[in-house]
């Protein structure tokens, strides 16, 4: 088991051959109502090995996360970060381009992590020493074909309001073993009832435009929408 999860590890560190990265997202059209997104992947690469007696044929891209719960299947993602206006519901939508149906997939689980026997244990998760197993939780059989994009968080950062999105390039169903497979997600964030500022300017923040200009896919709305504060709203 130990001698397992040392090699799962392994491969998680290293880039599968053949990959590129996918390329970035790119911004379609933005208004306060809607910004839409197209997010490439591109073809993954196929990967099949056996761990604890059972083989695992799943696709990888390189520079995608690989996220899940403890025994839940690794369905590999990726993070794309909207601004967004200041006020309003945010909700999603998003839809597979160019997808295609593959049969006979199976993602391997999440490993799950449980105090070490011994602290000299090969595989280490953190400095109190856990080590992990590969067991499919109860409910791994009951995955069905998932959404293609969740939206993780909407937060503020430096008076810009930025909404978090999930974006999986893979669906699957357990049951069936087979999976979606989408070249290229759009992506849609919405927002209900949206207002942006609409008397004064904000303080002009050159360190946080600089900072958005490289994590968000709209960063030129960051600087329209962006809240003004108090002191500026009573004067």
């Amino acid at each position: 088991m130990i001698r397992s999860i040392a090699f799962l590890a392994l491969l998680l560190l290293v880039p599968a051959r053949g990959l590129a990265a996918p390329e970035a997202p790119r911004l379609l059209a933005s208004t306060p109502a809607e910004v839409r997104v197209e997010v490439p992947f591109g073809a993954p690469l196929w990967r099949t090995e056996t761990l604890d007696d059972r083989t695992y044929r799943y696709p990888v891209w390189d520079g995608l996360d690989e996220t899940a719960d403890p025994g839940e299947p690794r369905l590999p993602s990726r993070l794309v970060r909207v601004v967004v206006p200041p006020e309003g519901t945010v909700r999603i939508e998003a839809r597979a381009a160019a997808a295609r149906r593959v049969a006979d997939v199976r993602f391997p689980p999440a490993p799950t992590w449980r105090p070490a026997d011994d602290p000299g244990d090969f595989l280490r998760r953190d400095e109190r020493s856990r080590v992990g197993t590969l067991e499919e939780g109860a409910g791994y059989a009951a995955v069905g074909s998932g959404p293609r994009a969740v939206l993780r968080s909407v937060g503020v950062e430096r008076g810009v309001r930025v909404a978090l999105v999930e974006v999986y390039p893979a669906t699957w169903d357990a049951a069936s073993r087979a999976a979606e497979i989408a070249a290229t997600v759009e992506l849609a964030v919405r927002v209900d009832g949206a207002r942006v500022p609409a008397t004064g300017r904000p303080r002009p923040d050159t360190v946080g435009d600089a900072l958005l200009r490289h994590t968000v896919v709209n960063p030129d709305d960051a600087r329209a929408w962006r809240a003004l504060d108090a002191a500026q709203l009573a004067g």
